[in-house]
């Protein structure tokens, strides 16, 4: 059976959920089932599926579809509670994972149903609910930061709701060209030093100021070969992978396969390399390594080399990239070819150890 969304690692147990609402548990160091839970028994197909990754959250696991949400032991897989998000929900399912933050679990579950809500993270018990006009078409998982709870919609719109009351703090449209089921976004916003960073399908990567919603600046993505989203994707450029902030920088992959650092205050790039092919999923950072993931089946990671300068404006590459992003034919080669060159050695030598 798929698996549509990522996984959850907590206290030696992988969470993964199944396509069907069958969530299972296993063990991390085997792959073994240590258990499973079926979120979609009796439910029609289209309210069972969940297409969100599951989240982690003391040594629980936070996973629902449209009917069921629920709170599972990771340990041993049985239900803490379980509570029924969208009563009316059959279809339009979301992608998104749930948010958890000072005692609450957020969520969204339908794209045109039950909007945006807030329960009790130990007992399941519903707070608030946030519905209207911004809650349609919500794909990207939502952040909290503060007392604030970020979403991004569909129509290229972000909000900001109170953590406590889920009343509307600001609000802010990107392109006056958004509308409903433009799927304008999917990647989750990041949030570091008071600036929040917006991944949208149409071109631009947005920072704005988190308290207000003012617009920092604008990082317009290249032309992508693939279309991410609907008839409006033929070559538009856009940013579907989350972006990461680590201190000052933001690290950033658009649909084309480029991967740019961007100051966080100023929008202004300090260094990007070519992957050679298109980033569609979230980056990820442990300690000083940055690994990317993209659409050829390739993972790459990036670690700053100890005499590289902090701002690193690649070379041109006149014979083209190849394949794993390097330059063809030893030309125009960028001062990160060293780095991947030196990567792809000691994985090579890693795997002759292994053998």
């Amino acid at each position: 059976m798929q698996v549509r969304g990522g996984v959850a690692v907590t206290r030696g147990t992988v969470a993964a959920a199944q396509i069907d609402g069958t969530v299972l548990g296993l063990d991390a160091d085997t792959g073994a089932i240590r258990w499973r839970s079926e979120l979609g028994a009796g439910l029609v197909p289209g309210a069972a599926a969940i297409f969100a990754p599951p989240a982690a959250d003391a040594g629980d696991i936070l996973i629902g579809n449209q009917r069921r949400l629920a709170a599972i032991s990771a340990a041993e897989g049985g239900m803490v509670w379980s509570v029924d998000p969208v009563p009316e929900g059959r279809d339009s399912q979301a992608l998104s994972a749930v948010a958890i933050s000072d005692g609450a679990a957020f969520g969204v579950f339908n794209r045109v149903l039950g909007g945006l809500g807030a329960w009790d993270r130990a007992t399941g018990g519903l707070l608030w609910r946030y519905e209207g006009a911004l809650t349609t078409a919500i794909n990207a998982t939502s952040i909290v930061a503060g007392a604030l709870v970020y979403v991004v919609n569909g129509v290229d719109e972000v909000f900001a709701l109170d953590t406590a009351t889920g009343i509307l703090r600001w609000s802010l449209k990107l392109d006056p060209a958004g509308f409903e089921w433009g799927n304008a976004t999917v990647g989750a916003p990041a949030i570091g030093r008071f600036v929040l960073v917006v991944p949208t399908l149409y071109r631009d990567l947005v920072a704005l100021d988190a308290t207000t919603g003012f617009e920092l600046w604008r990082y317009a993505g290249t032309s992508s070969q693939v279309r991410p989203t609907h008839y409006r994707g033929a070559r538009e450029a856009g940013f579907e992978a989350s972006p990461v902030i680590t201190g000052d920088i933001v690290w950033a992959a658009d649909t084309a396969g480029q991967l740019t650092a961007l100051d966080l205050h100023t929008g202004q790039r300090l260094w990007r390399t070519r992957l050679g092919a298109p980033v569609l999923g979230g980056l990820a950072v442990s300690d000083d390594w940055l690994v990317v993931a993209s659409y050829d089946g390739s993972v790459r990671a990036f670690v700053a080399a100890p005499h590289e300068p902090l701002a690193v404006e690649p070379g041109t590459c006149d014979a083209g990239i190849a394949s794993g992003g390097c330059c063809e034919a030893g030309r125009g080669a960028s001062p990160l070819g060293s780095l991947a060159l030196a990567l792809v050695a000691f994985l090579a030598a890693a795997r002759r150890r292994r053998a």
